[in-house]
Order: structure tokens, then C-alpha cells, then sequence
């Protein structure tokens, strides 16, 4: 355990570990003046003008120019980093907003915080240093693959590896943060003690978040089939498998870490209706036994049971069991739908034309 800090809600809690060096960073952001998304903007800027600067000066590319490839290698980075500090408040959020759901305590309600919104620094240093080395081999061996272009002299070949280091590095680190968040979201799920279908806005709270994070990889590989499509002659198996990665990423971070509360609203609906079909049983029974006996009394109301019960029971069965909510699924996947599509056409059009 570390010291204790200031916690959500302004308590204290016991940190189960050190923050990360992604969290720290991103904790200094929210510190500055101005709203966070301006720093990355001005960070993208920033590496936007380096990155045309540089073949500007060298004279690969005419001045005032701009080189697009160039412009979307050098914006990974900051776009990882970003991803990772919305998503850190998104995350948040979702736990504020499943609060309701859980019977806990403020101070384990804030451990709960601190473990769903920041990585472990160890653990998140290691994912960074083996991304950052394998990124550095890839460098040496094959430098003109993740330089984008940045080969026209000897400083932009240095800029091009630096960016392309440093964006695999942040975006290990994210990888790390979604599986981290992501099973933290499973946990936390299988913890609900109070799991209300007729009040169902806590159930569907961690839909957003790993609707977002899908969202983000999907928007990634919207990316490298831009990338792909417009600037490479043959189809790059390294651009290929990225993106496919990142769409599989995005299904199950969007899919699987919902499972679990799915389960526990499967088997509350299962309660509900055999309680419903238990009184509705009873009910039957008692009419049987009033019409054997010849006992005509109260059967208006008996009746008036049997349709309030048939009609519980449909509400029941239109009850959805998927933790989020229905336009939910369409929009996580719309980022990845339209451009897929007109890729596939465009492809498609190429192989007509070569009869």
C-alpha cells in the first residue's frame, strides 16, 4: 500500500498502488489553465508544423505544402495520449453513474475510483518499454515502414523514428489502460447487488464507456485504411494487420466486458417472470377451486388479477437484457461502417474496371 491521498468526493483513500507515468501526465494536463483538449490541440499543432517544417527544409516537399501521411504519423501519439486522458474521465463517470447499482461504502467506492480510472505504474512501465524497444528494432531494421516517409534526409529520418517510437509506446500504454479498465468494468459488474430492470440507467452506465473505447479504435483504423487506400501502392500487411486489430479490439471492448451484467439482468427477468408466472398460477388455481365449489363470488376480481398479471408478463418479455441502450451498438460501430463500406466498393470497382 502507498500512502494514503486525496481521493473522489475529497476522502481519503489507501492507493492499492502508484499511478502510472500516462496517469501522471494526464493529471498534470487537467492541471493547466484552459480546458484539457486544448493542450492536445496545441501539441498536434505543434507536431503538425514540425513534421511539414522538416521536409520543407530539406526540400522534399514545397513550402507551404502539405503532406498528409506525414500529418497523420505525426498525430498518433498525441491522439493516443488524448484517448487515454478522455477515457480516464469517461470511465468516471460511468462509475458515478453506476453507483445506485452497488452496496459500498465511500471509501470502497473510492478504491473502486482510483483502480477503474489509473493503470499500475510498474505494470505500465513495462508495456511501455517493451513496446518502445520493439518499436526501436522495427526502427533499425526497417526504418522506412514506421518513419512515414521521413527519409528525405537525416533529420527527418530521426523526427519520423522518434514519432513512430514514441506513438507505439502511448499506444501500448492505451492497449494496457482498455484491458486494465475493461476488467475492472467486469468486476465491478459481478459486485451489483441491486440490479433493477425497471430502473435500468445504472445497468446500461458502462456501455458508454467501452462504447467510447471502441470508438477510439475504430477511428484508429478508419486511419490506417486512409492511410492504406490513399497512400500506399500495394497493400502493407503491417497496415493491414493494424487495422484489423484495432476493429477486433473494438468489438470485444465494446461486447465483452457487458457479458457479465448481461448475465445478471438474464437472470433477474428470469425472477421477475416466475414470480409472475407463480402468481399467475395461483391465481388460476384459486379460480378453479371457486368454480368447482360453485363459489361465483370475487371472480370478477380473480379475472381482473389474471389480466394485470398477463399484462406484467408482457412488459416483462419486452424487457431488454442488454446492458446498454438501443442506439448504443449503432453508434459505437458507425466509425468503422461507412468508411469499411466505401473502401469495399471502391476495391471492388478497381476489379471491374481491370476486365
Amino acid at each position: 500500500m502507498t500512502k494514503d491521498a486525496t481521493a473522489h468526493h475529497g476522502e481519503a483513500v489507501a492507493q492499492p498502488y502508484p499511478s502510472s507515468w500516462v496517469d501522471r501526465f494526464a493529471d498534470w494536463v487537467k492541471r493547466l489553465p484552459g480546458p484539457s483538449w486544448l493542450f492536445y490541440l496545441v501539441l498536434w499543432l505543434a507536431l503538425f508544423l514540425m513534421a511539414n517544417a522538416i521536409k520543407w527544409l530539406d526540400g522534399s516537399q514545397p513550402l507551404g505544402t502539405i503532406d498528409l501521411l506525414s500529418t497523420i504519423s505525426a498525430s498518433d501519439g498525441v491522439y493516443f495520449l488524448a484517448l487515454v486522458h478522455y477515457l480516464k474521465g469517461a470511465a468516471g463517470v460511468a462509475l458515478h453513474t453506476f453507483r445506485p447499482a452497488l452496496a459500498v461504502s465511500e471509501a470502497e467506492y473510492n478504491r473502486l475510483h482510483y483502480q477503474l480510472t489509473t493503470l499500475p505504474a510498474r505494470r505500465t512501465v513495462l508495456v511501455s518499454v517493451i513496446a518502445a524497444a520493439l518499436a526501436g528494432l522495427q526502427v533499425l531494421f526497417n526504418p522506412d515502414v514506421p518513419s512515414a516517409g521521413y527519409t528525405s534526409s537525416l533529420l527527418a529520418t530521426v523526427f519520423g523514428s522518434s514519432i513512430a517510437i514514441f506513438s507505439l509506446t502511448v499506444m501500448a500504454a492505451l492497449v494496457y489502460q482498455t484491458v486494465h479498465q475493461l476488467t475492472t468494468v467486469n468486476r465491478t459488474h459481478a459486485t451489483a447487488t441491486r440490479i433493477n430492470l425497471f430502473l435500468p440507467d445504472p445497468l446500461y452506465a458502462f456501455s458508454g464507456l467501452t462504447a467510447r473505447t471502441a470508438m477510439g479504435y475504430l477511428i484508429l483504423a478508419d486511419t490506417a485504411l486512409l492511410a492504406m487506400y490513399e497512400f500506399m501502392s500495394e497493400t502493407d500487411p503491417l497496415a493491414v494487420g493494424i487495422m484489423v486489430f484495432m476493429i477486433l479490439l473494438a468489438a470485444v471492448t465494446f461486447v465483452l466486458p457487458l457479458l457479465g451484467m448481461h448475465r445478471r439482468m438474464v437472470e433477474e427477468k428470469g425472477r421477475l417472470e416466475s414470480e409472475a408466472n407463480r402468481c399467475l398460477e395461483a391465481t388460476i388455481a384459486e379460480l378453479h377451486r371457486r368454480l368447482d365449489a360453485g363459489d361465483l363470488t370475487e371472480i370478477d376480481g380473480l379475472n381482473s388479477a389474471m389480466e394485470s398479471l398477463e399484462i406484467e408478463r408482457n412488459v416483462l418479455a419486452k424487457i431488454s437484457t442488454w446492458p446498454w441502450q438501443p442506439g448504443t451498438l449503432r453508434i459505437a460501430i458507425s466509425p468503422v461502417l461507412l468508411p469499411v463500406a466505401v473502401w469495399i466498393i471502391q476495391r471492388l470497382l478497381e476489379r471491374l474496371g481491370g476486365f
